[in-house]
């Protein structure tokens, strides 16, 4: 009969066939076997140049991602750069909440102070970053009419360990009092203290629409470089603060000096 290939044994003549009928149907099972193998070591082959011709393009665009957004991560960082060297602490508390919003694509972040009187309780600093103003109204409204001791809550716990701290699900945390202020929207969570001379002079939080287990390493890395730009600003203010002091304190020994003559 017909084998694949085109190969026909019927083609001989009879009287001309050196073998037997069933030798002929040997010869053909082995010819389609043959054909058969041979077919599937082919399309195996075609198989195997497609998945590495696949895996290639995956490792091509997995590579301009990670170019992409590393151009992201130093074009944010270097906002954040450019706005510490200003001496408005809004400014810059609104750069870097935005620039680690942007990065992460987490809706809400915002800052808090220690409290004035001393007591160690944070409040809010009024500075917002929001999505949307009217679908995180509540939760605004909740956070800002509060404060927090610490240990209590996100911005407290941050405050009492000075580390970043992260919040699977708010909703079902057994230490998040906002969420008693019902659907607010919002599930994961995670905040970071910024230190200057072993103070706490900050507590920034940010929030996502859904749980999140962890804090993957390259956010990790581009929230310790906020911080560190954040803290060099509270450094450099305290600095200029001092001298400024020192400045007025030398101003006033000369001025009696002067009297004195």
């Amino acid at each position: 009969g017909k084998l694949m290939g085109g190969f026909n044994l019927n083609v001989i003549h009879p009287r001309r066939r050196p073998y037997t009928s069933e030798q002929a149907k040997t010869f053909s099972i082995l010819a389609n076997t043959i054909t058969t193998s041979l077919e599937i070591t082919r399309l195996d082959g075609q198989r195997k140049r497609d998945e590495g011709a696949l895996k290639a393009n995956q490792r091509l665009q997995e590579a301009l991602n990670d170019m992409n957004m590393q151009e992201n991560r130093t074009r944010l960082l270097k906002d954040v750069a450019v706005a510490a060297d200003s001496s408005n602490m809004n400014d810059v508390f609104k750069t870097a909440i935005a620039s680690c919003c942007k990065f992460t694509g987490w809706p809400v972040g915002h800052a808090y102070l220690p409290d004035p009187d001393g007591s160690g309780r944070l409040i809010s600093s009024g500075v917002w970053h929001l999505d949307s103003d009217t679908r995180y109204e509540v939760f605004k409204s909740v956070t800002s009419q509060r404060s927090f001791e610490p240990g209590v809550g996100l911005p407290g716990r941050v405050s009492l360990n000075k580390e970043m701290i992260c919040i699977k699900d708010i909703q079902e945390d057994d230490n998040f009092p906002r969420a008693q202020a019902g659907d607010i929207g919002l599930r994961g969570a995670f905040g970071f203290p910024i230190i200057c001379r072993g103070e706490v002079e900050a507590v920034l939080e940010f929030f996502s629409v859904d749980p999140t287990d962890e804090i993957a390493e390259q956010l990790f890395e581009f929230v310790e470089a906020i911080r560190r730009q954040l803290e060099f600003f509270f450094e450099r203010d305290q600095l200029t603060k001092g001298l400024s002091a020192e400045k007025k304190r030398m101003e006033v020994i000369l001025d009696n000096l002067v009297d004195g003559v």
